[in-house]
């Protein structure tokens, strides 16, 4: 078995550079633990590790107990890419995982982040504008019970005047001239006096008809762009709650799928690692006295009886954060539902026209 082969089944998805492959590619281990030539070698990227990286380890074992002695150089070279390239480049490759793990997380909590800022930038204006329409309307309607009581009273007085006249007197019948002249005195002395009054409590009760109507038709206007404003705030809270919903249902899928798989690749990355200290433990083995054609027994021992450490592999996978409550219960009595008439209009419902209800929004997605 090539020794690049024993180093791509033991890396897994790490790329080894080209040089390294260039020094590697003409170096074979075989079967008596001598470093031959072997011009077409191949990698093979997709190899699985585990029980496989182990009997390769085996090999490189039972190649030391032998007592092969292959070349210095070649062994340098081996220890050399170990050290230089491949270990580096197992611990880049767990870095990279570890700053995606960050990345997803912060975009969970920019789910979050950006709900409570769309939140304070709707408060801030429209709501606020809310606000101002709904002082606005409530003003006019307050205004209009006076102006309706004035109407009322006004009116009321002409009325009361008209259904207070009675006729003073009958049609002489039969019509003598006499009679005739008394009746039309009697009647003249009667109703004469009544004109102006009668004239001035109709202009009162028009001008106080009209002046009602008019402020009444202002009052419907500010209700209308009232509601307005109130269906528009509540279509925009609803809106960013839905958009947090799917930021954080996709964001936490991606987390938690990014969290499972790296899980499963920091058990192969142990045992790569483990795999590839293994190997340069058993380069000491030929190397540790600078001669190659010796075997250090101490080393050997020490070799075959150690554990590696491969907490250098591990990650603390952090908890997702929790969807933040977007609240729709300042827009909960909207136009269109029982309890936003008895909420904005109690103190003047009987002035008030019908309410424009708002569109049908779809609820809000749960995670």
């Amino acid at each position: 078995m090539s020794v690049l082969a024993i180093f791509t089944l033991l890396c897994g998805q790490a790329l080894l550079s080209a040089h390294s492959i260039e020094l590697v590619r003409k170096m074979s281990v075989s079967a008596s633990g001598e470093i031959a030539s072997e011009p077409e070698m191949e990698m093979d990227d997709h190899e699985l590790m585990g029980s496989r990286a182990v009997a390769i380890l085996d090999e490189v074992e039972e190649m030391v107990r032998s007592g092969s002695v292959p070349e210095s150089d070649k062994i340098k070279v081996i220890k050399d890419i170990v050290t230089g390239e491949l270990v580096p480049d197992l611990k880049a490759t767990r870095k990279v995982a570890v700053d995606q793990v960050g990345v997803n997380l912060e975009a969970i909590k920019t789910c979050n982040a950006n709900m409570l800022s769309r939140s304070k930038e709707i408060s801030t204006s429209t709501e606020v504008a809310v606000g101002k329409s709904r002082t606005v309307h409530a003003t006019c309607r307050e205004a209009e019970k006076g102006k309706n009581s004035t109407k009322g009273s006004r009116c009321q007085a002409l009325d009361d005047f008209l259904n207070g006249i009675v006729v003073p007197a009958n049609m002489p019948d039969p019509k003598q001239r006499d009679a005739m002249v008394k009746y039309v005195q009697t009647m003249s002395e009667y109703f004469c006096p009544k004109g102006p009054t009668a004239t001035d409590l109709d202009e009162k009760c028009t001008a106080a008809t009209k002046a009602h109507s008019s402020h009444k038709a202002e009052c419907d206007r500010n209700q209308a762009a009232f509601e307005n404003g109130f269906c528009t705030w509540r279509t925009q809270l609803t809106d960013r709650c839905t958009a947090q919903s799917q930021c954080y249902k996709s964001s936490t899928a991606v987390f938690n799928e990014h969290v499972a798989a790296t899980k499963t690749l920091v058990k192969k990355w142990k045992v790569e690692f483990a795999a590839l200290k293994k190997i340069l433990c058993y380069t000491e083995v030929w190397l540790n006295d600078n001669n190659a054609k010796t075997v250090d027994a101490e080393q050997l021992k020490k070799c075959e009886s150690s554990t590696i450490d491969t907490s250098p592999m591990d990650i603390a996978f952090p908890t997702a954060p929790a969807k933040a409550t977007c609240s729709l219960s300042s827009v909960q009595n909207h136009p269109g539902t029982a309890g936003f008439v008895t909420t904005e209009y109690a103190n003047f419902n009987d002035y008030v026209v019908t309410v424009i209800p708002c569109l049908h929004v779809l609820p809000v997605a749960r995670r």
